[in-house]
């Protein structure tokens, strides 16, 4: 599988970040992740395992209760069922690599500091591995 890199097919997962897996195979996926500035990823654990690689700008990144600012060509590993999030120092982008096994899903429960919890994001197996993608940028 080829991927030419392009502006479509990203898929808004949290205010102020996009996501999309250009290219996926039967065992694992690749993820790019654009943040804005100000944005943030609650911390939350997922069961497999992940390895990232910041690609532009500064977030500060907290795998379990260590935080540490990434800036880029730093990198990060997650074992499976660790918590960790970040925040977004400036517009970033990011790219992840984690293993696809059985039914994948991403569950992040929005939260908005006025209201309390907004509502749960629950993608489909097939929208993570980048077969879905309704909303184009």
């Amino acid at each position: 599988m080829f991927d030419k890199s392009s502006a479509v097919n990203f898929t808004q997962v949290l205010e102020g970040i996009i996501v999309k897996t250009p290219a996926h195979g039967e065992k694992t996926l690749f993820a790019e992740f654009h943040m804005e500035m100000g944005s943030r990823l609650p911390m939350r654990a997922h069961p497999q395992e992940r390895t990232g690689r910041l690609i532009r700008d500064r977030i500060v990144l907290a795998i379990e209760s260590e935080k540490k600012e990434m800036a880029p060509g730093d990198c990060w590993n997650v074992p499976g069922n660790v918590e960790r999030g970040a925040e977004i120092v400036e517009d970033s982008m990011a790219i992840e690599v984690f293993p696809r096994s059985g039914r994948i899903t991403c569950n992040i429960s929005i939260r908005s500091p006025a209201v309390g919890l907004v509502a749960p994001v629950v993608e489909s197996p097939q929208r993570i591995a980048g077969v879905h993608h309704p909303g184009r940028l």
